[in-house]
């Protein structure tokens, strides 16, 4: 769990539509300064001059450089179409920022990956959230964890997706989304199963309207999601003889327990956005 004595060079601020702040490296050990990265050429400069260092660090940084990219889509009123066209645009030049980094390079082309597994009418929005879901699964905020377990950020992002775009397209997200994290781990645990389930699933649950989307009928769609996720990787687990039973039982509770508190509100943040860019393309 992150605490005020644990080191940290990268952090975000705000939701899908805020900001990078990198811990400037060249200013150490004299001054300690966050450099705020809302564009992508600031991200870019950040990496060329050494102003994030070592591997992890730099691969972390070009991975949220895919995200500030959708967010300029975002904040540009960009449609689907060219939103998608701006950020893989973009990825080349992240990969490249600093040719011999192989992390770097590694982190964009995963991003790359999440964007290929989404339907075309993705909106800017979407590849935003997308994007963060596999890097908050590797490094999730410190108060956002219970026991020091983070919360389902698969099922965080999965459920409002498929309640606004439906059936098909929440099964398709789910399947991509698990490919992504199964790519993040080694053995023959995945998450594609229960993921694109629950986006079939949830897809069809979008039908009802707004009384499925009230804040306790997230919290319950989420306390499901969470569940049968997490439930799936412990069985999946256990036959292969791998995690321990009672610390897997301890994570596989505080988990759902936690995406169940942050469904409401985050999903319902998801919700609008989705939906006013939705509208907003039609118009």
């Amino acid at each position: 769990m992150t605490t005020p004595l644990t080191p940290v060079s990268l952090r975000w601020q705000g939701a899908a539509d805020g900001s990078l702040e990198i811990l400037d490296q060249t200013l150490l050990p004299g001054r300690l300064e966050w450099l705020p990265c809302q564009s992508v050429d600031a991200v870019i400069e950040a990496i060329r001059m050494l102003r994030v260092r070592g591997a992890p660090a730099i691969g972390i940084a070009g991975a949220y450089g895919m995200v500030v990219a959708a967010g300029e889509a975002m904040l540009a009123g960009h449609p689907a179409d060219e939103a998608r066209a701006h950020v893989l645009a973009l990825a080349e030049r992240l990969a490249t920022a600093r040719p011999t980094a192989v992390n770097l390079r590694w982190a964009v082309e995963r991003c790359v990956r999440v964007i290929d597994q989404l339907p075309d009418d993705t909106p800017a929005s979407g590849l935003a959230t997308a994007l963060l879901v596999p890097w908050l699964v590797l490094a999730s905020p410190g108060p956002l964890k219970l026991a020091g377990v983070a919360p389902a950020w698969a099922v965080l992002w999965l459920l409002p997706w498929a309640l606004v775009d439906g059936t098909m397209s929440g099964a398709l997200a789910g399947l991509g989304l698990g490919l992504v994290l199964d790519s993040l781990h080694l053995g023959p645990i995945s998450e594609i199963p229960a993921l694109a389930l629950l986006g079939w699933w949830w897809g069809r649950m979008g039908r009802l309207g707004p009384p499925i989307e009230r804040s306790f009928s997230l919290g319950l769609l989420a306390l499901i999601g969470a569940a049968l996720v997490g439930g799936s990787l412990l069985l999946q687990s256990l036959l292969a003889g791998g995690w321990p039973l009672l610390p897997a039982l301890h994570t596989w509770l505080a988990q759902t327990l936690l995406t169940a508190l942050l469904a409401p509100p985050l999903c319902s943040l998801q919700l609008l956005l989705w939906r006013r860019q939705t509208l907003g393309g039609r118009s």
